[in-house]
């Protein structure tokens, strides 16, 4: 994550390149966001159970 959001300064100091990239950083923050919700769901306490019962 820290790689991946390392180009945040870089874009910053290039104000035309923000608009090319959105929807390239549109993606990443959808990413992160869900990968943030599966993170959650994963630490629940009944994930596991969830796991077990289905195989």
């Amino acid at each position: 994550m820290e790689d991946l959001y390392s180009f945040v300064g870089d874009v910053e100091s290039l104000p035309g390149k923000i608009k090319q990239l959105e929807h390239t950083i549109v993606r990443i923050l959808e990413q992160t966001t869900e990968c943030g919700i599966f993170f959650r769901e994963y630490t629940d306490h009944g994930f596991v159970g969830k796991c077990i019962n289905s195989v």
